[in-house]
């Protein structure tokens, strides 16, 4: 399914990517909420101030007092509980070993969930 061309990129990129197999509805609707406060800050911020998202992230985002840096903080602390890790852990190294048994189990006729499951 890997597909080389640029245009597919934007319609395909999360087709492959290796999502949590099993998380609770509540759980979802939780992770769903945290991206929503964190996308309509960034849009009264981005207004507000006339800028793009570059400017609004190279401003605040390595700021640990910042309300942009601690919506991403709860965002990624309720992924990271989806997914069952930890953040010490080597998450890249994590996603790499979930994708590989994910394509295994494709492969072999199984079930995998993606962002186009029911919830």
């Amino acid at each position: 399914m890997y597909q080389t061309t640029n245009d597919a990129t934007h319609t395909r990129c999360f087709e492959t990517f290796p999502f949590p197999q099993i998380v609770s509805p509540a759980l979802v609707e939780q992770i769903r909420q945290a991206m929503t406060a964190l996308n309509d800050y960034r849009n009264e911020v981005m207004v507000a101030r006339n800028w793009g998202i570059t400017d609004l992230y190279n401003a605040y985002f390595n700021e640990p007092a910042s309300q942009l840096a601690k919506l991403h903080q709860a965002l990624d602390a309720l992924v990271l509980k989806a997914y069952g890790w930890k953040a010490n852990e080597d998450i890249l190294s994590n996603l790499l070993d979930l994708n590989l048994e994910l394509a295994e189990r494709e492969a072999a006729g199984e079930k995998v969930v993606g962002p186009w499951a029911p919830a």
